[in-house]
């Protein structure tokens, strides 16, 4: 589905409320055809564009959408033709003329990116206003721009966080003024302190089912109803039933017209009086007191395709939160960007010579997908001389809601090789390079140090941290800057890595999380989370199950999976465990421990059929044998015929035995959709989820839970790659000035901020000093172990203790007993490696007063 990681990531509703939006844009130009291309990615199945004016020179500078031969043609025509390959199945409207009062009727949302003028600004906005239809409007000259929106007097948020209702199961309730509530589970939800929630399913203090909402308040661990529940009939704690559900607080915003709101606070990057002159440069535009001729001359710094590229993706992502009601949007209307280094609004100047630097550079990325792409669309916008493309993976469906390079024609090609196809069309000079390949240590060979020489700078947008780790790494000894970012449906961040000016990279810890405890998932789960990851690992085992012969076997195992997990087992659980049962006094089902019914082939129950019917195929699939149509009176029939027999009590700890459910990793099936894989994980996290009580879990979020799936989206990617490619810029004339960054969707945040380096280290007992970027270079091939530890010695005055390569390798210590006898002080690195490593890094500790001190600088080993 090509719009499943969007439906993802904003939700059934909110999803359908894109496609059945219809969004007019006033403006084909490059900022106009960016903010288009956002919602076709999006899914908006509507835009009605409207620009009268052609296609100039200039704008091939910031336009991916047009070629030398669009240049005098209508730009609404010619950025249709182009454009309309990210959404197909999206119709897209050229408009004659502006809307009127009777035809902007039939708009959701009107965004301006044309240059108007002042009162035709307030007249359309005016217009949008008696109308009910929400107005933005943004515009970008040079290294800066600006976005304004305008929602209405009485815009609803319905969900300002944009995620689905929290659900718990309910331990307990007193009969008190105010009552006190206990969850099942040992954690407290994750609910804000104060938060509004309504009961359901409750068979006893029935009464609580009858509100709306009611008040939950968190004080010192202890969670209290703000209801007197004195009078209620008792809950009853040995057979608790109903869920507290989470009632999302609606919030209302009141925005002011664009003309009143110019006095109004604003957002900015920094807080510096610029952001002020910057508001007034785009007000002269707008009021026609710039220079006209002055303009002419400068025209082509109107539209810089890294800062169209953002500010299209920052308006844009407001307007899919008016679409919506997800988010917060920005309550202060304005957002006013400038780089200072980059642009002085003062004077109106650019500094040019860094886009001059710039196409003399050569430049590899790392990882082309979502930000990736946009990265190297920068690039061959900006006419850099030469581009290396690196990426492995094929294209999917999935990829084109966020991947701007890729289209259906795309689908089953390497994501490189198609990507420099798309980049030749509107670029035909640039120097691309593809390479079908991971850059890690089993591809060393091809991505040596020389490799890595030959670049002005690497991008690593892969999309794990030890991945961007590895690549920093390798740079830093090499004095290459790296640049590198991160992106989820809410969140974007970015980070410049360039020697002797910023911190390294800091791997942030990736989740440490080894899955629910084993005896939760297979005994005791208590969340729809417990049901998913425990079907996950059923999943794991099914398909390792290859010694099956004719699809007569398959239907079998499929029969008794289910009778073993859904009836039998639960029938063992209960015989061990009956509902009465105590322990010290204490009912052994009581707090997290949920007492479990059994559940018997339904064919009602669409969840027990399509459990059967996966595993079939599943099985079929995997052992290579030919699938048929499932008979269900013969399943039936089968199913019917098992007995439960009970099990003798010395299987009772076999039985409570825990350790043989591993954690599994099969997260990449779910990233191809295959459609069996998610049927499986959606009918048994379900069917466990009915043993337990636990309620309906949704199959969009089965899938992403099981798929630990990231549900990234194009304007957060085109926010990522477009800053970082700002912050690179700097780097060329100014780093003693770079900034990392980050961008939050709700409540609206773009953040950058510098970053002090890391103080210096003192070089063992010399006088020298060293900081996190330094390493000791060395040749391998001349010198030998004895000389290159003396000269290291020698320079920390210090004796030598350890020193182990990378991959923790032990090397010898003159002086010291080997573990290596084979080598000596005479031995050379370059004996020791093999013959394909061109370098290895090395990690010591000094022997400083009889303590172990790792006061050195990382060794740099070259062995070619």
């Amino acid at each position: 589905m090509r719009h499943n990681r969007t439906l993802l990531a904003v939700g059934q509703l909110a999803h359908q409320k894109i496609i059945n939006s219809h969004i007019c844009v006033l403006g084909a130009n490059p900022l106009g055809a960016e903010v288009i291309k956002t919602f076709l990615l999006f899914g908006v199945n509507q835009i009605s564009i409207f620009d009268n004016s052609s296609v100039i020179l200039e704008d091939l500078e910031a336009n991916m959408f047009i070629t030398k031969d669009s240049i005098g043609e209508n730009r609404c025509e010619a950025v249709k033709s182009e454009i309309q390959r990210l959404n197909p199945n999206a119709r897209i409207n050229i408009l004659s003329e502006r809307p009127n009062n009777e035809s902007i009727k039939k708009f959701t949302l009107l965004v301006v990116t044309l240059q108007l003028n002042f009162e035709e600004i307030c007249q359309i906005n005016e217009l949008c206003r008696q109308n009910n239809v929400g107005f933005a409007i943004s515009d970008v000259f040079s290294f800066s721009g600006f976005v304004f929106i305008d929602f209405g007097d009485e815009f609803i948020i319905e969900n300002a966080n944009g995620r689905p209702p929290e659900q718990y199961r309910i331990q307990a309730i007193s009969n008190a003024n105010p009552g006190i509530i206990r969850f099942v589970g040992k954690e407290m939800p994750k609910l804000p302190k104060d938060s509004l929630i309504r009961f359901k399913d409750l068979t006893s203090m029935s009464e609580l089912n009858d509100f709306d909402s009611i008040n939950l308040h968190y004080e010192d661990g202890i969670a209290s109803l703000d209801v007197d529940t004195t009078n209620f009939s008792k809950f009853d704690r040995i057979h608790p039933t109903g869920f507290a559900v989470q009632v999302k607080k609606k919030i209302t915003l009141k925005f002011l017209p664009f003309k009143e709101a110019l006095d109004s606070p604003f957002n900015s990057i920094y807080f510096t009086d610029n952001h002020k002159i910057v508001r007034e440069m785009f007000l002269k535009r707008q009021k026609g007191h710039i220079d006209q001729q002055n303009i002419a001359n400068q025209r082509k710094q109107f539209y810089l395709a890294s800062t169209t590229s953002l500010i299209a993706a920052l308006v844009s992502n407001e307007c899919i939160k008016y679409i919506t009601k997800n988010y917060i949007p920005m309550e202060k209307q304005w957002f006013l960007y400038n780089n200072d280094d980059l642009f002085d609004p003062k004077t109106g100047q650019t500094q040019y010579e860094v886009l001059e630097k710039l196409k003399k550079m050569n430049i590899a990325i790392v990882g082309v997908g979502a930000t990736g792409c946009e990265a190297a669309k920068l690039f061959a916008l900006h006419k850099v001389n030469s581009l290396t493309l690196i990426d492995s993976d094929s294209i999917e469906t999935t990829n084109l809601n966020r991947q701007v390079l890729f289209s259906d024609d795309d689908i089953g090609k390497n994501k490189a090789e198609a990507a420099a196809n798309t980049i030749h069309r509107f670029n035909e000079s640039i120097q691309i390079h593809v390479h079908q390949e991971f850059v890690n240590d089993e591809t060393r060979s091809t991505f040596n140090d020389k490799w890595f020489k030959q670049f002005d700078a690497i991008w690593s947008m892969v999309d794990s941290f030890t991945g961007r780790s590895y690549i920093e790494k390798r740079c830093a000894p090499l004095g290459i800057p790296s640049f590198t970012g991160g992106i989820s449906k809410i969140s974007a961040d970015w980070q410049t890595l360039v020697p002797n000016y910023t911190p390294r990279y800091t791997l942030n810890e990736e989740s440490n999380d080894n899955g629910t405890p084993s005896c939760t998932l297979k005994l005791f789960p208590h969340r729809p989370e417990h049901c998913i990851e425990w079907a996950h690992h059923q999943l794991n085992r099914i398909l390792q199950k290859n010694d099956l012969t004719d699809f007569q076997s398959c239907i079998d195992f499929a029969c008794k999976f289910f009778i073993a997990k859904f009836d039998h087992k639960i029938r063992d659980l209960q015989f061990f465990h009956p509902r009465e049962e105590t322990n010290n006094g204490a009912l052994y089902w009581s707090n997290h421990r949920i007492y479990p019914t059994v559940i018997e082939f339904d064919e009602q129950n669409e969840n027990c059929k399509k459990l059967i019917n996966s595993i079939v195929y599943l099985l079929a699939e995997s052992n290579n044998i030919t699938k048929k149509e499932l008979d269900f009176n013969q399943i039936i029939t089968y199913l019917k015929q098992s007995k439960w027999i009970p099990p003798d009590d010395s299987n009772k700890s076999s039985f409570e035995d825990t350790e043989n459910m591993p954690h599994t990793t099969l997260e990449d099936l779910f990233l191809h959709d295959n459609e069996i894989h998610i049927d499986f994980i959606e009918a048994a996290s379900n069917l466990r989820s009915q043993n337990y009580g636990l309620g309906e879990i949704d199959r969009l979020y089965s899938q992403s839970y099981a798929g630990k799936i990231d549900t990234a989206v194009s304007t957060t990617a085109s926010i990522c790659s477009s800053s970082l490619f700002i912050e690179f810029l700097v780097s060329i004339i100014a780093p003693d000035n770079l900034c990392r960054g980050k961008y939050l969707t709700s409540p609206f945040s773009y953040m950058t901020f510098r970053e002090p380096m890391m103080n210096k280290t003192r070089f063992g007992l010399s006088q020298s000093e060293f900081t996190p970027w330094d390493y000791l270079h060395y040749d391998g091939t001349n010198k030998t172990f004895g000389e290159i530890q003396k000269d290291i010695e020698a320079k920390a005055n210090a004796k030598l203790f350890m020193w182990t390569d990378e991959n923790g390798k032990l090397l010898p210590v003159i002086g010291k007993k080997s573990f290596i006898p084979l080598l000596s002080s005479e031995s050379k690195f370059s004996d020791f490696y093999d013959a394909e490593l061109d370098s290895v890094i090395i990690e010591a500790s000094l022997e400083i007063h009889d303590k172990i001190q790792p006061e050195i600088p990382p060794i740099f080993i070259s062995l070619k």
